[in-house]
């Protein structure tokens, strides 16, 4: 009886103990460390991660506005296609690709095998184009201007214009079978988010929704 009751004694200060460092374990985990970007002087909009490495876009600096990490602790400066505004880079089907808010320095969407050597591709339209994802076996982009804000492609490299509603659309995501993209208000639209459930052929069909708190 004595050994049982010196068992649990031990076992019930073992969870105290442990309930008592948890929380300063936990804090740790969440522990931020700077590192030094490069160039640590570039504007960077966007990052991804994808076939064992991080790769950074930035809308600043003077043919390096790619950055490439297999750790996200050491960076080494890439050449980009173009010193354009490069907002928003992804992965997937065995590529990286990147898009751009701006043309001034040439072609809008870049891609890259390995995140390294990037090669420019035109995009659908010369639009103000914002965040592009990959998921459900395609590239989608939105972008905040243009005709038909939304390009889609099954490669990176071809792009298709697509219709959609005319919003200030900043970013689009993929989950639970549904694409969804949201706006800044452009005040003639009381539209903030536009979902897309269907790809049928590489044609997105847009679907509105209208976000609580848009006027």
């Amino acid at each position: 009886m004595k050994i049982f009751f010196r068992s649990i004694t031990r076992d019930v200060a073992f969870l105290f103990l442990m309930m008592l460092f948890l929380p300063e374990a936990t804090q740790a985990q969440f522990t931020w460390t700077g590192r030094a970007a490069a160039p640590n002087t570039s504007s960077w909009r966007a990052v991804t991660y994808g076939n064992n490495l991080f790769v950074a876009v930035g809308a600043t600096g003077t043919g390096n506005r790619v950055m490439t990490s297999p750790d996200g602790i050491t960076w080494t400066a890439r050449t980009s296609t173009a010193d354009n505004l490069w907002s928003s880079v992804t992965y997937g089907n065995g590529v990286f690709v990147a898009v751009s808010s701006d043309a001034a320095g040439g072609s809008q969407v870049m891609t890259s095998p390995d995140g390294i050597a990037w090669t420019a591709r035109t995009a659908a339209a010369a639009n103000a184009w914002r965040s592009v994802i990959y998921a459900n076996n395609l590239f989608v982009a939105v972008s905040s201007d243009g005709t038909n804000r939304v390009m889609t492609s099954p490669n990176g490299i071809t792009w298709t214009s697509r219709a959609a509603i005319a919003d200030s659309w900043q970013s689009v995501t993929y989950g639970n079978n549904l694409f969804v993209a949201v706006a800044v208000p452009n005040g003639s639209s009381t539209d903030g988010v536009m979902t897309s459930p269907t790809v049928l052929l590489g044609q997105v069909v847009p679907q509105r929704q209208t976000a609580i708190g848009v006027a």
